[in-house]
């Protein structure tokens, strides 16, 4: 099978970096690879109740920072693959993902699972499960 455009989402965690792996095993068959990074952004909340994005800017340059060395590693375990492109975004990561997906008509979306267990999943939350559930392309998810 060949795709025309893969989308890599990347934390930086082991798993994430294990979806490059399989990425990399099957560049042959991918015309396109996008690898993404999303900075997560805290909200605070004023007396009016109003959400104010709240991030010193040495702190989110510094983000910014990690967030292409984690691509820059990616794309090192790619190797020579044609056509990388490198993403850094900020908002909630698993809806950053899905509109970067779309917006760029990727064929396949790759992303790695941290595993969460039942419990750590109904408090915290999953990008991967969110990814899998509203995705409108195949997503492959690497444990």
């Amino acid at each position: 099978m060949m795709y025309k455009k893969v989308l890599i989402a990347l934390d930086g965690s082991a798993p994430s970096f294990r979806a490059v792996d399989c990425a990399a095993k099957m560049a042959d068959s991918i015309e396109e690879i996008s690898l993404i990074n999303v900075i997560t952004i805290q909200h605070v909340f004023s007396a009016d109740g109003q959400s104010v994005d709240f991030f010193p800017s040495e702190y989110y340059q510094e983000l910014i920072k990690s967030a292409h060395e984690i691509l820059d590693k990616a794309q090192v375990l790619l190797g020579t693959h044609a056509h990388i492109n490198k993403i850094v975004e900020s908002g909630p990561p698993a809806d950053i993902i899905l509109q970067v997906a779309e917006r760029d008509h990727c064929d396949l979306l790759i992303v790695g699972s941290r595993g969460l267990n039942s419990l750590e999943r109904l408090f915290l939350g999953s990008v991967s499960h969110k990814i899998v559930s509203l995705a409108n392309c195949p997503v492959m998810l690497v444990k």
